[in-house]
């Protein structure tokens, strides 16, 4: 009985933290935490109050099959997260676990964090605090296809992921990721998507681009959270580099072995903005385009478009950041399209996908 009632006051005091820390709650708190903008630092041409990560994947180790997705991935880890140098990786797969303590259990011996379950990552800079929230919504045991494509979150586990989010609220940004879309969970009250609505995004995996039919799985929540999912590394090599430039999220989608590598930080792209937790107007302030360049050979050039015409040529500023000055009220009315182009010394040429700012 005393159990009974001790976790019936545990449950009341989630709930009251919750409600003081509401989606709109949350909105006004970031209001209220941008409004000193005024003094804060805008996006220039140093290499401050910037961060990227990488993500990948699906990745479907066998000893059966396709050799060659794991020999890819080692390349992958040695070679291009060495050029990359992400602050972190996160790797979002799950498939086949018999249970918890199996040998198959590959993130208990291989990954950098070696928690099980739901968790909370706070990545600490200079700049502030940013939370990594896991979702294991993933079956215990683990079956195979295709009993694995629905996941669940149970009560309990819902529970802890409310407090995680709550948790996150003293972080400058969060962003949740697990292996399934929202759209393949089945979770308690008051659901998945409600409890992470503070992130400025949720990334995930797990549906392989529908067999090429949709390459592109991205969407929005109600409450403003971007979904991006990935596609998978086991058939088509794909990963994500993303990043936060003060406190802005950027993110693409690329292929393995594709270099350079082109992410424009500065302005971000409108598309996949979360105006209730994103500082947006610090787009209208920063005095540089900023752009991060990974490139396996020297870089000879990176020009910036703004709506077809060539703004200029970015200077290198530090590290893979490449700046050019500009003038933000310029394009205040309207979308405009911005793309970048760079051009390596062994003569290959590659643009960034266009974006509407």
């Amino acid at each position: 009985m005393l159990k009974v009632v001790v976790g019936l006051l545990l449950a009341l005091v989630l709930a009251l933290m919750l409600g003081s820390y509401s989606s709109s709650g949350r909105r006004a708190q970031l209001r209220a935490s941008h409004a000193g903008d005024m003094i804060a630092a805008w996006q220039g041409k140093e290499l401050t109050n910037i961060f990227w990560a990488v993500q990948v994947t699906d990745i479907h180790v066998s000893k059966f099959l396709e050799p060659e997705r794991v020999s890819a991935f080692e390349s992958f880890c040695a070679e291009s997260l060495a050029i990359i140098q992400p602050a972190l990786v996160l790797v979002t797969d799950s498939f086949n676990i018999a249970h918890l303590s199996s040998i198959n259990n590959y993130y208990r011996k291989y990954s950098g964090w070696q928690k099980e379950g739901s968790f909370h990552y706070i990545h600490q800079t200079p700049f502030g605090n940013y939370s990594f929230i896991c979702v294991d919504a993933t079956l215990t045991p683990g079956p195979k296809r295709p009993y694995n494509f629905f996941g669940i979150i149970r009560k309990d586990q819902m529970q802890k992921l409310s407090e995680l989010a709550v948790e996150s609220l003293r972080s400058n940004q969060s962003v949740w990721f697990g292996h399934y879309p929202t759209s393949t969970i089945v979770s308690s009250s008051p659901g998945i998507r409600q409890v992470m609505s503070s992130s400025v995004a949720y990334m995930c995996g797990h549906l392989h681009t529908l067999g090429g039919m949709a390459p592109v799985l991205h969407s929005q929540h109600q409450q403003g959270t971007l979904e991006l999912e990935l596609g998978d590394w086991m058939k088509n090599r794909r990963y994500r580099i993303f990043a936060f430039d003060h406190d802005l999220f950027s993110f693409i989608d690329l292929q393995y072995d594709e270099w350079p590598a082109i992410l424009i930080t500065n302005p971000k792209s409108a598309l996949y903005s979360n105006p209730a937790v994103e500082p947006l107007k610090r787009i209208q302030h920063s005095t540089h385009i900023r752009v991060l360049v990974f490139s396996l050979d020297p870089i000879n050039s990176v020009k910036v478009f703004i709506d077809g015409q060539e703004l200029g040529e970015a200077e290198h500023s530090s590290g893979p950041l490449y700046v050019l000055e500009w003038s933000p009220e310029t394009y205040i009315n309207g979308l405009h399209e911005i793309k970048v182009q760079v051009k390596v010394k062994v003569s290959v040429t590659r643009s960034s996908v266009p974006a509407s700012f």
